[in-house]
């Protein structure tokens, strides 16, 4: 089966792939819809926060497009949004407390930005 999903914003992409992924995850790891609109939010901050995705400057920007959205976040509450992102192993955080998204979701997103497409293929197996 083939589905076609038209989306109009890198963000979009970002919310229906993460909803995808949400689907194969155990119930106590899955993501709320508010913490797939921070990580959407983050992933695509412009390229300049790269290497530092979640610093003070990205956190205020992140809340800024929530303003935007006629949406209220504060820091406190996407700083504990971050906190329970960690807990459900979706951020990992170095030794240092530096917080990064996981690689797979970067790479979907480079691969949406350089072919304005991207393919999801879905095995299902019985086990033996």
């Amino acid at each position: 089966m083939k589905i076609n999903i038209k989306l109009s914003s890198e963000k979009e992409f970002i919310l229906s792939y993460l909803k995808m992924s949400n689907l194969l995850l155990p119930p106590q790891s899955q993501l709320h819809d508010v913490e797939m609109e921070v990580i959407a939010y983050f992933a695509t901050l412009p390229p300049k926060f790269d290497y530092q995705r979640f610093s003070p400057l990205a956190k205020k920007k992140v809340i800024e497009a929530f303003k935007e959205n006629d949406r209220n976040m504060s820091i406190f509450n996407l700083n504990n949004r971050l906190h329970a992102l960690v807990k459900k192993s979706f951020l990992r955080r170095d030794e240092d407390r530096v917080l990064y998204l996981p690689k797979n979701l970067l790479i979907a997103l480079d691969n949406f930005r350089k072919n304005k497409e991207f393919n999801i293929n879905i095995l299902w197996q019985i086990k033996e």
